[in-house]
């Protein structure tokens, strides 16, 4: 929760300048006010009863986002959302954020 919070103080803060690179400018500020609030989180995965993954927030972005080919199947899906829930860090938020940051307003 301490990133997300610190994440979108400083997308807040820097949107006049990260907003020209975002898909959705405006998006990437809505999602930070909602992460502020905390109504959303930036990374995590979607809650499927089928999944024995504890529940989340809303998640701006997926651990499938940290690759750049993002036509995974279904399976492939759960498997790192499973991955990513069984072996979380703070790291593997930020190395995901990193790397699809141009999404953050999706």
């Amino acid at each position: 929760r301490l990133l997300d919070l610190l994440l979108a103080l400083g997308l807040i803060l820097a949107w006049p300048i990260l907003g020209f690179w975002q898909h959705s400018a405006l998006g990437m500020l809505k999602n930070a006010f909602q992460v502020l609030l905390g109504r959303r989180t930036w990374v995590g995965y979607p809650n499927d009863p089928g999944q024995k993954l504890p529940p989340l927030r809303p998640a701006v972005l997926h651990p499938v986002d940290r690759s750049p080919d993002t036509t995974t199947d279904q399976n492939t899906q759960d498997r790192l959302a499973y991955f990513y829930a069984r072996d979380y860090r703070v790291q593997h938020d930020l190395d995901i954020i990193w790397h699809a940051w141009r999404k953050l307003g999706a």
